[in-house]
């Protein structure tokens, strides 16, 4: 028996385990755009006739790609496999693991994200657009009309990155930095919003300088504020935890 086959990767395989067949086959649907977020699976019957492979393979290959995050499965009588949309939190759970076992501290993680992001802002100030602009201006904005709501404040705070990284325009360095500001606070036992003490004025006009050398395209003025922002935010986890005295440094 044979059907109509709608997705070209989606071959009968030759050599290789049945299930890593499914699982590369479906991931390069996915990939190419033939399938895309919110797209349902054919039926296990339908890919088993489609690849030519037993059904308990392709049931495998469909766990793997659930397990890396790139399909959920749906009850009811309008579920089954739907592709999911790709997020940082794929990235996260994947890379949070590896790292957690082999004992990663909170200095490596933020030494990481010091050279991205700082390479970000560079890119940013190289490459914004009016409407990077924009996103950017809104975020400090809300930061400045918020300094008395700390959730509101590092709600804006974090819109703020965001943005920033995005205006570089590069989709690599945008999902590994927002991967690895998930880590910091998803894997670390880091200060509640409740507890920390933070100079909001401070903090929100460090943000204003990065968004002026970005708005300027100084690219090593923006480097440099972004650095001293995460700077202080190493000082302030080590000032919570009374690790070793610190001194904030004022803006120069």
């Amino acid at each position: 028996m044979s059907i109509k086959n709608d997705y070209p990767n989606l071959k009968a395989y030759k050599k290789s385990y049945a299930y890593q067949h499914v699982f590369n086959a479906i991931k390069e649907e996915i990939i190419s755009g033939s399938l895309k977020p919110g797209d349902r699976l054919p039926s296990e019957y339908d890919l088993c006739l489609r690849l030519g492979i037993g059904r308990s393979a392709v049931r495998e290959g469909l766990r793997e790609l659930e397990a890396v995050g790139l399909i959920s499965t749906v009850l009811g009588p309008k579920g089954g496999r739907i592709v999911n949309k790709v997020s940082p939190d794929f990235i996260v759970e994947g890379l949070g693991l590896v790292l957690q076992l082999n004992d990663v501290s909170f200095a490596q993680f933020m030494d990481a994200r010091k050279v991205i992001e700082s390479a970000a802002a560079e890119m940013a100030a190289l490459e914004r657009t009016p409407a990077d602009l924009e996103e950017m201006l809104l975020a400090v904005t809300m930061m400045h009309k918020n300094m008395a709501s700390k959730e509101i404040f590092f709600k804006s705070n974090y819109a703020f990155h965001k943005a920033m990284v995005a205006a570089s325009h590069n989709t690599v360095l945008f999902f590994i930095i927002q991967a690895l500001r998930k880590l910091v606070f998803n894997y670390f036992d880091l200060f509640t919003m409740e507890k920390i003490e933070i100079d909001t004025d401070y903090v929100f006009e460090l943000h204003n300088q990065i968004y002026l050398a970005v708005k300027d395209r100084d690219a090593s003025r923006a480097r440099e504020m972004t650095i001293r922002d995460l700077n202080d935010f190493c000082i302030n986890y080590h000032q919570y935890y009374q690790e070793f005295p610190v001194r904030k440094k004022l803006l120069e």
